[in-house]
């Protein structure tokens, strides 16, 4: 149940995140069951309207999403980055980028597959719950280098059929 007070005047409010007037619901007791932003103004005869006044509602906090991989250096292409989240909370969107991501971005749906340095941003977004923190994690391409090919082979011939064996320790 949502309250609101004013010493003096009628108060109009809104919940669907647009600024009250005059023209908005009056104010009486009223109930919310989920992720609301209430705004309400007062006007009283004679004076110039109040300042609105915001206030959000929810049933909670979504859990912050969790990286399996923690942050650091993988090897290979195809590196997977799992993310776990509650998912009755709401639905887990990510960046590939570092930015923050907005309710536009990706949704998570399966492991992300990565082949270079990504900086993985995941966030959880409900209807019911307020939205969970941002969460990073720096996966860093660390590059291989390929071991130098060994030659086997006599330093002279004599014209005849000379074995060559080239070898090199990095498959």
């Amino acid at each position: 149940t949502v309250d609101i007070s004013c010493q003096e005047g009628k108060v109009y409010y809104t919940t669907d995140g647009s600024t009250p007037t005059s023209m908005s619901v009056p104010y009486s007791r009223f109930k919310i069951d989920s992720k609301t932003t209430v705004k309400a103004i007062a006007y009283s005869e004679g004076r110039t309207p109040s300042s609105v006044s915001t206030a959000q509602y929810a049933l909670g906090t979504c859990e912050n999403p969790i990286f399996v991989l923690p942050t650091g250096t993988f090897s290979h292409s195809g590196q997977e980055i799992e993310i776990q989240w509650n998912e009755s909370d709401g639905i887990l969107r990510y960046t590939l980028d570092g930015r923050v991501p907005t309710e536009d971005s990706s949704t998570y749906e399966h492991p992300i597959k990565i082949d270079e340095t990504t900086t993985v941003c995941a966030k959880v977004f409900s209807d019911r719950y307020f939205d969970s923190q941002p969460i990073w994690a720096t996966y860093t391409r660390e590059w291989i280098t390929v071991e130098t090919p060994v030659i086997n082979a006599p330093k002279s011939f004599s014209g005849s059929g000379v074995e060559v064996a080239i070898s090199c320790e990095t498959e």
